[in-house]
């Protein structure tokens, strides 16, 4: 009873959290832009998905600095999970009264409080001489006249009109030698002497290719205006209109070559800022065999996440290293496109020791002060201590020379360990592997509770073959399935435990080592490598070479060492 009241208690509190989380995220205030000119409008959405009406909610804060021009509202409903959602929203279009920074202040619905929105005003643009006769005009602007090569244009197109246009239509930029990306799209009202203006806005961030003096050719508008715009005569629904093709001035930009690079090596990273930011496990030591997680990104303004260069730093001896598949990521933000490359590595430790992760130095042309700056990440020392042993470790004795094998219990082998890393690769591997350690713990009971001869028995005639015999005959065994069925999971797993009952009795020759280190390495490869995993392991090397070592331990009768073992990884 006090059990059910317990988890009825979770339940509720969990429930109780989740309502609140969706809660907080019921009220969203967003602002189109955060930079704007006095004789502009805002563009104001207040968006509730809690069945709220954002109507009541109070704006004389927003009035203290805005004027609002105009409201609108409108409702939708979704069905999620059988449930059905109600979206209620409110769309403010706001005119600044001064110059200068100009808060939007938290909004409150229900309980439910937005953040406050910084707004920055700044000089009116000034009016183009043409809408002195013209109703319709375009406008284009670049944010800079020069530019070093690869580096960021912001490319701005307006259709600036206060008539209505009827199937309008405007010819994309075509730039040769350059990289084109499209921007969010805009929708406001300018203010031109008292009269109120539609401006559609489009960017584009633009980046050539080669140095010279380079053109953004004219951009043409048509459509159509009815005939009582034109004339200003009565509505006639049967007017066929006239067509309106307006075109927009060409650009020129001169583009810059590249200054001389510290190093011939370098990446060219023409950019306003560049961050470097690791993220790697929490702990700075690991054990043999285990992998170590290493994520790196580099984050750019200015730069797409498809220029950013690969930072995989070449990894100290002992430790192998598996590249990922790299994660790029563009955002768009005031200043144009904002890339980010992430790259992370399985590193397996294949020695104990203290090893030293380099650091990671990356130069890069800061397009703001016109110089070189360098972004860096501090090197790190990490400690990999021997493979934690397996289950024969915990049941037979090792021999002297075996003892540096770390042993923290006699409860359970150190194949869960490693059957816990080897789910997070891959969840199909968890019976197969619960199937392996069960035949195992049977063996091991098997061998425990088998009546024992009496001592003078052992004494006169010694067993043919020993326990450690049987052990290994049976892990051979379990290890060349595994090899045959080409199930690596399993066979990691199996080999753990079939080094340590092996190495207690028999040495490894330079060949065979060499053997079994390259079946092994390739087997960590699949396991620890994503772009392995997706195909099948092929058994076929690592079985050869374990029967290899079993056919050169049968030739040792005597069972006695010839010399200490060369380890699968080196300093276990």
């Amino acid at each position: 009873m006090v059990s059910q009241k317990r988890y009825s208690f979770i339940i509720v509190t969990l429930l109780t959290a989740l309502y609140w989380s969706a809660s907080a995220l019921a009220l969203t205030v967003t602002a189109e832009r955060q930079i704007i000119p006095i004789n502009e409008t805002l563009r104001l959405t207040i968006v509730d998905n809690a069945g709220d009406d954002p109507s009541d909610i109070d704006i004389s804060g927003i009035e203290a600095n805005f004027s609002v021009v105009n409201e609108s509202s409108q409702s939708s409903f979704t069905m999620i999970n059988g449930r059905t959602e109600s979206i209620r929203t409110r769309v403010l279009n706001l005119v600044p009264l001064r110059l200068g920074s100009a808060l939007i202040p938290p909004l409150t619905l229900n309980k439910q409080t937005s953040k406050a929105i910084k707004i920055t005003v700044i000089k009116a643009i000034p009016a183009a001489s043409e809408l002195n006769d013209q109703s319709v005009i375009l406008e284009s602007s670049v944010d800079k006249s020069e530019v070093v090569v690869g580096g960021q244009v912001i490319y701005t197109f307006r259709v600036i009109y206060r008539v209505q246009l009827n199937n309008a239509e405007i010819t994309p930029p075509s730039i040769e030698g350059a990289d084109l990306t499209p921007l969010e799209d805009k929708n406001y009202m300018r203010v031109i002497d008292g009269r109120n203006y539609n401006v559609t806005e489009k960017r584009y961030a633009i980046f050539f290719h080669q140095a010279g003096l380079k053109m953004i050719p004219s951009q043409s508008l048509t459509a159509l205006l009815s005939n009582n715009q034109r004339r200003n005569l009565g509505f006639d629904p049967f007017a066929r209109g006239s067509e309106l093709r307006l075109e927009s001035k060409a650009l020129t930009i001169d583009v810059l070559a590249q200054p001389q690079s510290p190093s011939p090596l370098t990446h060219w990273l023409p950019a306003a800022k560049i961050e470097l930011q690791e993220e790697a496990q929490a702990a700075n030591s690991s054990r043999v065999g285990e992998p170590i997680t290493r994520s790196i990104s580099v984050m750019a303004q200015g730069l797409p996440a498809e220029l950013l260069p690969a930072l995989i730093p070449a990894t100290p001896n002992g430790i192998n290293s598996y590249p990922e598949k790299p994660e790029l990521v563009n955002q768009e933000f005031i200043g144009g496109i904002a890339g980010k490359r992430s790259d992370t590595i399985a590193m397996v430790p294949t020695q104990a020791g203290t090893f030293t992760l380099p650091a990671i130095d990356l130069p890069w042309w800061n397009t703001g002060s016109q110089r070189w700056e360098t972004a860096s990440l501090p090197a790190r020392t990490v400690t990999v201590l021997p493979a934690t042993p397996s289950a024969q470790a915990t049941s037979n004795p090792l021999d002297d020379d075996s003892q540096n094998i770390n042993q923290p219990n006699n409860e359970e082998p150190s194949i869960t360990d490693l059957l816990a890393m080897n789910t997070a690769q891959n969840s199909a591997w968890m019976p197969i592997a619960l199937l392996a350690l069960g035949g195992w713990i049977i063996t091991l009971l098997y061998l425990w509770l088998k009546p024992s001869r009496s001592k003078s028995a052992e004494e006169a005639s010694p067993s043919p073959m020993s326990s450690d015999q049987t052990i290994l005959k049976t892990l051979s065994k379990q290890l060349q399935e595994a090899c045959k069925k080409n199930d690596a999971a399993s066979a990691k797993q199996q080999l753990q435990s079939w080094l340590v009952c092996y190495k207690k009795d028999y040495s490894i020759d330079g060949d065979l080592s060499s053997a079994l280190n390259k079946a092994t390495a390739a087997l960590d490869n699949h396991l620890f490598n994503k772009h392995s995993s997706e195909q099948s392991w092929d058994g076929l090397a690592l079985q050869k070479a374990i029967q290899a070592l079993i056919t050169a331990s049968s030739n040792n009768k005597n069972g006695l060492k010839q010399s200490p073992l060369a380890p699968l990884y080196p300093g276990q």
